[in-house]
């Protein structure tokens, strides 16, 4: 979700300040400073996109996993 968040927080940034306060994609405890509009934010952009299409794809794999244990184990 806090990936999610923070997408949605990159894409929505038209008005207001020129600095952008995000959480860093590779750690999501750390806060950093973007500008927008800069080549900066446009590779944070899309290093949370990597991201949540990684997590997404573990979600899919663990989905797939837990139906084969459950035919194994009902049938």
């Amino acid at each position: 979700m806090k990936i999610k968040n923070n997408l949605k927080k990159l894409e929505r940034t038209n008005i207001g300040n020129y600095i952008v306060y995000i959480h860093s994609p590779d750690d999501l405890e750390r806060k950093i400073e973007v500008r927008k509009r800069s080549k900066e934010m446009i590779a944070i952009k899309d290093r949370y996109l990597e991201r949540l299409l990684e997590f997404d794809e573990k979600l899919d794999s663990l989905h797939r996993d837990r139906k084969n244990l459950e035919k194994q184990l009902f049938g």
